[in-house]
């Protein structure tokens, strides 16, 4: 069997074809991949902060007696014992009489962020 001229090479740069799109699908789908990480562990900061906001809104509530709030801007630092990772999430609250600052609620609103981390999450509460 006697090989044409032009054939000669066609196997190997066939393979190389073929390597470059396998290469380029593997990166692709590594590089999606470490993105969803990174979204799963935004998330479970997500989450905490959520919690964080959620103790501030406790704390506003508690300076709150029979529908009737005074004025009240606070913050505080969580400590979260070190478990997680020597982070400590935070709250910053803020009662506010209706009408004020965008309240739109008969007796008071009461906004808190919770922040862990780089995340920070809000909750607001009218009543």
């Amino acid at each position: 069997m006697m090989i044409n001229n032009s054939e000669k090479g066609l196997a190997l740069y066939l393979t190389f074809i073929v390597l470059v799109v396998v290469l380029a699908s593997v990166l692709g789908v590594a590089a999606i991949f470490l993105r969803q990480m990174a979204m799963i562990e935004r998330l479970e900061d997500s989450v905490i902060a959520f919690l964080a906001a959620d103790t501030g809104i406790e704390r506003g509530l508690d300076v709150c007696v029979d529908h009737t709030c005074p004025d009240f801007d606070g913050f505080l630092d969580l400590n979260n014992n070190g478990v997680l990772d020597g982070a400590d999430s935070r709250y910053d609250v803020k009662v506010i009489a209706p009408g004020v600052d965008g309240c739109a609620a008969d007796n008071f609103c009461i906004r808190s962020i919770g922040t862990f981390k780089k995340v920070r999450r809000a909750i607001e509460v009218r009543r």
